[in-house]
């Protein structure tokens, strides 16, 4: 859970970040370069990544009660400091987009042919192995690719056996 908050005017966003508060910060900023039409996005762009504070205010293993905490606490603001204090567009709590949620099978083939071919730059290549790299430093994200990988190759033995 975290909240952003512009300096000169206090009005603030609530929101929940499912790793890094940093890296969801990063992600508003970039919503705002690319023309995001959001209230949080659109007052990065107008008054600039530096005219806010990111608070880290805790986080739950959970999903439900991330999305509890972050309902309470954005109705709860609302009522004390009035609906114009906040960047929030809703009451918060709905998990973000495809937040817990997958994509159906066509929808990933779709999306797989869509990016057959295409070429990333050498920095684009760098940022993303270092991206990786940073994730394989988390040993949650690490415990957790291993037991996937465990079951794929096991899997995947089983049926050459056969």
């Amino acid at each position: 859970m975290y909240k952003i908050t512009r300096i000169k005017t206090g009005k603030c966003y609530f929101g929940h970040a499912r790793n890094n508060v940093m890296n969801r910060w990063n992600a508003h900023c970039k919503a705002a370069m690319n023309g995001s039409k959001l209230a949080l996005p659109c007052a990065i762009r107008k008054y600039g990544a530096k005219a806010f504070k990111v608070e880290e205010l805790g986080w739950t293993k959970t999903l439900d009660k991330i999305n509890q905490w972050e309902k309470i606490i954005v109705t709860n603001w609302r009522i004390k400091k009035g609906h114009k204090s906040l960047y929030n567009m809703t009451n918060g709590g709905e998990g973000g987009g495809m937040l817990g949620k997958k994509h159906s099978f066509e929808t990933r083939c779709l999306i797989s042919r869509g990016n057959k071919g295409i070429r990333h730059s050498e920095k684009s290549r760098e940022n993303m192995s270092n991206g990786l790299r940073l994730k394989w430093k988390d040993s949650m994200f690490r415990e957790k690719n291993r037991v996937a990988y465990k079951s794929f190759y096991s899997s995947q033995r089983r049926k050459m056996a056969t």
